[in-house]
């Protein structure tokens, strides 16, 4: 007999950095956002990360 591995799938759905650039007077820069999305993508192995731009800011 031999042990079959268990894994979990856990989805998230998280808007904070969105809905966060939509508050007045927060605006991320390019550079800050890449390094946002490295930081998800490698150091916390997210595996997927949605992007699109609004463009209701100035920055």
């Amino acid at each position: 007999m031999t042990a079959q591995a268990h894994t979990r799938h856990i989805s998230l759905l998280d808007t904070t950095l969105r809905d966060g650039e939509q508050t007045q007077g927060v605006s991320f820069s390019g550079n800050e956002k890449v390094n946002i999305a490295r930081a998800l993508l490698q150091s916390l192995k997210v595996d997927r990360i949605e992007v699109a731009s609004a463009c209701v800011s100035d920055g």
